[in-house]
């Protein structure tokens, strides 16, 4: 049986590849083209502003002419899931440490991105416990950690005979000798118990 071939047929059959064709190129290059999205959970405004700065000025796109990632706020009034289930997919999350953080690693796991684990050389064991791992791979690592202070009282540190104050039995001499000249001879930062073991532990191991 022989198929008769019309000018119609021919008409619709190219038609139909141009079509076919232009549709293949503009997915290409809106493929080629996409930009990474960097979201932000429950970051305070000006440091979404520092973190997107730096990150912006990470590499030059090929059209030189829009910015590298695109940003986008999430919804910090939901639970994470629901924020991210109504917004673009991140690429890469600012987040604070925390349940949601753990729900972010988690869905960075499953698609098995990371990071190496050498990624946390040079770290002190307090921050490379905050970070989060899987298969493997870092899915989570610290970005930004809490200000670890410890302030001293300078005339009460001229006096205490104490060259320096480098070591924690450094703050111990200081103070005892300064127990009776001043109230307070070191104050730490820390809100809480969990702060002041992150802040001696950053010390010894200083």
């Amino acid at each position: 049986m022989k198929t008769k071939i019309t000018f119609k047929s021919i008409i619709f059959s190219i038609s139909a590849a141009i079509i076919l064709f232009f549709i293949l190129f503009f997915v290409i290059l809106s493929l080629l083209n996409k930009k990474p999205v960097a979201a932000f959970y429950g970051i305070p405004e000006n440091t979404q502003k520092g973190i997107t700065a730096v990150l912006q000025k990470t590499h030059t796109r090929r059209n030189k002419k829009s910015l590298p990632y695109e940003i986008v706020i999430l919804n910090d009034t939901l639970d994470l899931k629901s924020a991210i289930k109504n917004s673009k997919k991140p690429d890469i999350l600012f987040i604070y440490n925390g349940r949601n953080a753990e729900y972010a690693a988690s869905l960075a796991a499953a698609k098995k991105s990371g990071f190496d684990a050498q990624v946390l050389n040079g770290m002190t064991t307090s921050v490379k416990t905050t970070a989060y791992s899987a298969n493997g791979k870092i899915t989570g690592v610290p970005l930004l950690i809490d200000n670890y202070e410890i302030d001293v009282n300078l005339n009460a540190f001229k006096n205490s005979g104490v060259p320096a104050v480098n070591f924690w039995n450094d703050i111990e001499r200081l103070a005892e000798k300064t127990k009776s000249a001043s109230v307070v001879p070191v104050l730490f930062s820390a809100g809480n118990d969990e702060m002041l073991i992150n802040v001696f532990g950053a010390l010894v191991e200083s």
